[in-house]
């Protein structure tokens, strides 16, 4: 009984934490983000600080675009779905040339990562519609 009583507790615990984080990146200003992204972008990629300026330009520049692509109407969104992808290849083209060969290459794998892990949670949340 204890055990159980442990694991409800923890359980709650956890699932209030993951609920902040989500609540403060949310929160944050644009500024913010862009700090964030950069000092996460330069500890996994080993960046110097004249590639990290570049990337923070780069970033400032993304964040604003889709910012205003969430703000539209859902009907905008799904005509501009196609403007926004081809944004992002530029974005990731303009990244290829600020990054070193190998550098470039973890950026690739950890955006995939983040991806698989994307189309994991949306998995999840269908299937706990569907439970409900």
């Amino acid at each position: 009984m204890k055990n159980v009583i442990l694991i409800l507790a923890l359980l709650v615990s956890f699932v209030t934490f993951s609920q902040e984080i989500k609540a403060d990146i949310q929160n944050m200003s644009q500024e913010e983000k862009v700090k964030a992204r950069v000092e996460n972008l330069t500890k996994e990629l080993n960046l110097s600080e004249k590639q990290a300026a570049q990337v923070a330009e780069l970033v400032k520049a993304n964040i604003v675009k889709r910012e205003a692509f969430r703000n539209e109407t859902k009907e905008a969104r799904k005509e501009n779905r196609d403007k926004l992808k081809a944004e992002m290849e530029a974005s990731k083209a303009e990244m290829k040339k600020i990054l070193t060969e190998e550098q470039f290459k973890k950026f690739e794998e950890n955006a995939e990562n983040q991806k698989e892990k994307m189309l994991e949670k949306r998995k999840d949340r269908k299937i706990s519609k569907l439970n409900r």
